[in-house]
């Protein structure tokens, strides 16, 4: 049924057009989701701090916060820096980093 969907132009159809709206919408919730994450995370960590009496209480979930985010920016330099380049070298035989500079 979709297959038959582009037979005519796109403003004729209306399964396309759903289709359309529908992906649209859900970039819209998407980005409102990922918006919104940060203050909740940020309102966790404070609630955390606000609640705690003991400061080696409060300190040793950060720590572990801490940890998780330098991993995770450390390992996505890596990932842009050096395998996606070299990957990008492989399959084209070009130099990616005239396309990034």
């Amino acid at each position: 049924m979709l297959a038959y969907s582009f037979d005519e132009p796109a403003s004729l159809n209306p399964l396309l057009e759903l289709f359309r709206e529908v992906n649209e919408t859900l970039a819209h919730v998407a980005h409102y989701i990922l918006r919104f994450t940060t203050v909740a995370i940020f309102s966790l960590l404070a609630g955390l701090l606000a609640t705690s009496l003991d400061e080696s209480v409060a300190v040793q979930p950060l720590k572990w916060v801490l940890i998780v985010v330098t991993t995770l920016v450390v390992t996505g330099l890596i990932h842009m820096l050096l395998n996606v380049p070299a990957l990008f070298l492989l399959i084209t035989r070009r130099n990616p980093f005239s396309f990034i500079l």
